[in-house]
């Protein structure tokens, strides 16, 4: 593949991540939502098209998500 398929692939499968009720529901919660925002970490590993097709098709990865997002920082995590 190359990089143009590669970036529109991405592209293709952020929007279905989300716009899905899944991850619309998630986003409707303000506590949620402002942890995942302040959560780098986990916002940069949604750079990565694998990982976004793994929340997509598997709920253990999204509760995996979910619990990664909410759990309290570590000394020294950001």
């Amino acid at each position: 593949m190359s990089w143009l398929s590669d970036a529109l692939d991405h592209k293709k499968i952020e929007q279905q991540l989300f716009s899905s009720d899944w991850f619309q529901g998630l986003m409707e919660n303000e506590e949620f939502k402002e942890k995942y925002q302040k959560k780098y970490a986990v916002r940069l590993r949604m750079a990565d098209t694998k990982y976004l097709k793994e929340l997509l098709e598997s709920e253990v990865t999204r509760v995996a998500f979910v619990n990664e997002v909410l759990r309290e920082d570590q000394v020294g995590e950001k």
